[in-house]
């Protein structure tokens, strides 16, 4: 019974844990620019290749490198700050 009400509790907090994730999320992704938010759209959700991306939004590879690294420590910085894994 204790271990029942143990997992429902953990269930719980997962679930609380998801939605503080989808909000920072939500939040960063919210500060993007329109061109950013394709960028990261294409490369972290759709897995679509860099060069692909580039060729997308006419930019160079070098540009949507940067970003997407930029975009990347962005992350991690969040990460860090709101002890959380995005």
């Amino acid at each position: 019974p204790l271990t029942r009400l143990e997992e429902e509790e953990e269930e719980e907090e997962r679930a609380n844990s998801n939605e503080k994730h989808k909000k920072i999320l939500a939040d960063y992704k919210g500060k993007l620019t329109a061109q950013d938010k394709l960028i990261f759209n294409m490369h972290f959700y759709k897995e679509v290749k860099v060069s692909r991306i580039a060729t997308a939004i006419d930019q160079t590879l070098y540009f949507v490198k940067k970003r997407i690294k930029n975009m990347s420590n962005d992350l991690e910085n969040l990460n860090t700050e709101k002890n959380i894994s995005i």
